[in-house]
């Protein structure tokens, strides 16, 4: 990968990625709002999940492994709950509801 005519190894990209994920799961519940879009490959962006505060407010399933892994992360350190724990680790859509 080249940006800018710099060389970005793959590892870079790995660890880049890696610490982005720590950060948003780490940080997710700060927000007042806050959507994971995944913008794919075929230009039709899809909004995947969308928390109010730690609250999940939607979730649509999906065939990435991303908010899985984001969910077992989260829930391992307290930050995400149990029932949108379970939502997303069982890739379940779930309804946006009214938030409080």
């Amino acid at each position: 990968m080249q940006q800018s005519g710099i060389i970005i190894s793959g590892s870079n990209v790995e660890i880049n990625f890696n610490e982005s994920f720590k950060n948003i799961a780490s940080y997710f519940f700060y927000f007042d709002k806050r959507d994971s879009i995944y913008t794919g490959t075929d230009g039709e962006p899809q909004k995947i999940m969308s928390f109010q505060k730690a609250e999940l407010i939607t979730y649509q399933s999906n065939n990435l492994q991303y908010p899985q892994r984001f969910a077992e992360f989260g829930f391992s350190k307290k930050w995400l709950n149990e029932t949108a724990f379970k939502i997303i680790t069982a890739n379940e859509d779930f309804p946006q509801t009214d938030p409080k």
